[in-house]
């Protein structure tokens, strides 16, 4: 889950993490929680299932600070687990 408010103490770059930009490309990651709020929204990626490949593609200090984008994630196997 994304936390906002994270800040990794003595992560070097660690404070220039935008969370709106996927950590993998960069992209605007169109996250939900990012526009309205981490306490009040839901977000499109909470409905998938994310590969641990992926995810050991985000650079540490990024780790639960950005989400990654659709693209990315689909591009690593991601899954809608609704159907």
């Amino acid at each position: 889950a994304l936390n906002l408010d994270a800040s990794p103490a003595g992560v070097p770059g660690s404070q220039d993490i935008d969370p709106a930009r996927c950590p993998i490309c960069g992209a605007p990651n169109g996250c939900g929680r990012c526009a309205e709020g981490p306490e009040t929204a839901h977000c499109w990626c909470e409905d998938l299932y994310i590969p641990r490949a992926v995810l050991e593609r985000v650079p540490p200090e990024a780790k639960n600070r950005a989400c990654i984008c659709r693209s990315c994630l689909l591009r690593g196997g991601a899954v809608d687990i609704r159907l």
